[in-house]
């Protein structure tokens, strides 16, 4: 994870997706798409379900189970989530740090 300034995003959809801000959260650069949006969407549905799972992930983000548990790999790896379990029971929950950032 690269350290980044502050990201903002507005979702209008959904109340609970509003003005979610995260420092610091920034993809891997290189090839590829930029999953922010992606991460974002993660923390922000940890943060109001207290938890979540990949099969979350892929329905939340419309992704691949595989690239959804990359994506939950990168923000374990940034600090802001925890694993918990193993195989199909396996959820993640805010870390302290992720649940800093409003």
């Amino acid at each position: 994870m690269e350290v980044t300034g502050p990201i903002s995003v507005l979702y209008e959809v959904k109340p609970w997706l509003s003005a979610f801000r995260v420092e610091g959260l920034k993809p891997r650069k290189g090839r590829g798409r930029d999953y922010t949006r992606q991460m974002q969407l993660i923390l922000q549905y940890t943060r109001a379900f207290g938890k979540i799972t990949r099969k979350n992930v892929v329905e939340l983000a419309k992704l691949s189970p595989s690239l959804a548990t990359t994506l939950l790999g990168r923000i374990v790896e940034g600090g802001y989530l925890e694993r918990c379990g193993k195989g199909g029971g396996t959820y993640y929950v805010l870390t302290e740090e992720g649940k800093k950032y409003r």
